[in-house]
């Protein structure tokens, strides 16, 4: 079993059908990247301009040794009115969000495959997924709120994954670009998650 605490929740992942299962940015070689490219505020023109460092994902794994999933999580259960701002009509600047976490990361892989001193099979595996159009890239986005009802639920992780799922065409097909949180995910996947 690997054992990640993300955002309040422990993930527990099955080592018989998961592998390479890594906090992706805590990893030494996204820390490295990370420290190069800074984030940073200028000024031009009497207008202040902040151009972002990289980001990456919170959780990558590998399942039955030909799915890469790549999951980005937002916990705001229970804090539901400190984030009111962050909710409200926030599909669009969340999947923009995690699309850009998603960019980042697989620059971050390609770097690793090439400079790592580290993991650099780690990231000569993931890589040969991301290249191969027979095996799976799927991207998740996590997303624990404070709902009011089933429906709106439903309605509200509909419209974030259609949203998420423009963003990220350019990487992997529709289907395989989903918004989860611990009502709806999968029971096929050999996943646990619980509160912390």
């Amino acid at each position: 079993m690997v054992d990640l605490v993300e955002s309040r929740l422990r993930f527990m992942f099955d080592t018989n059908n998961w592998t390479d299962v890594i906090s992706f940015d805590k990893h030494v070689d996204y820390k490295r990247i990370e420290r190069c490219i800074k984030g940073t505020t200028i000024e031009l023109e009497n207008e202040k301009i902040t151009i972002n460092g990289t980001q990456g994902i919170d959780i990558l794994g590998v399942f039955q040794n030909n799915n890469l999933y790549l999951v980005e999580i937002k916990n705001y259960k229970n804090y539901r009115i400190s984030n009111k701002d962050k909710l409200e009509n926030s599909a669009e600047l969340l999947a923009t969000s995690v699309g850009r976490k998603v960019r980042d990361s697989i620059a971050c892989i390609v770097s690793g495959k090439r400079n790592s001193t580290n993991d650099k099979d780690l990231w000569e595996r993931v890589l040969d997924i991301l290249c191969n159009q027979r095996k799976n890239i799927f991207v998740i986005l996590w997303l624990e709120e404070d709902f009011i009802s089933l429906d709106k639920e439903k309605i509200k992780l509909y419209n974030y994954q259609k949203t998420l799922q423009g963003k990220l065409k350019w990487l992997t097909n529709s289907s395989n670009i989903r918004v989860w949180n611990k009502r709806n995910y999968p029971d096929n996947i050999n996943l646990n998650v619980e509160y912390e």
